[in-house]
């Protein structure tokens, strides 16, 4: 009777606890997926605009790469400063926000620059889609942008 005891105590109760974690757990969804690279499209008045120096980029075509982890973003500007936002995704809007001190030879101001972005997440097209706008305190503009996530290269893992 006492081994009984001993089992049910040593191997049932751990047994109830991973049937309550996975109870638990059944209501959790993972956030969506936005992790990647994103082709930016903001309005070119924003980008040309002298005061708004602040994501002037030597290429061509301004990229928006995103690491995930969770609802936990981070967003990197290819811009020369590489311009980093740290933010969330909530259901399919993200908003992610940064605050870039001046550089010690910036005489226009000796305030820091605030970064917001806020973008809806579109799956409805293909590929994926952020539409959305980016809030620049240091230019006072408000620039509406739309970015498309870069399909992904798979490799080819050749026959085994």
């Amino acid at each position: 009777m006492k081994a009984v005891l001993h089992y049910l105590l040593l191997v049932g109760m751990p047994v109830l606890g991973v049937f309550a974690l996975l109870r638990a757990g059944e209501r959790l969804t993972a956030p969506v997926s936005v992790g990647g690279t994103w082709n930016l499209e903001i309005d070119s008045q924003f980008v040309d605009s002298p005061a708004c120096t602040t994501l002037s980029s030597q290429s061509e075509q301004p990229v928006l790469t995103i690491s995930q982890s969770g609802p936990h973003l981070r967003l990197t500007f290819n811009d020369e400063g590489r311009t980093m936002l740290v933010g969330e995704i909530d259901d399919t809007t993200i908003v992610a926000n940064a605050i870039r001190q001046p550089a010690a030879e910036d005489t226009r101001d000796n305030h820091a620059a605030v970064i917001h972005f806020e973008a809806i997440v579109n799956r409805q097209t293909e590929p994926d889609r952020l539409e959305g706008t980016l809030i620049m305190n240091d230019c006072r503009v408000s620039a509406p942008l739309t970015a498309l996530r870069q399909p992904v290269s798979r490799v080819s893992g050749g026959g085994h």
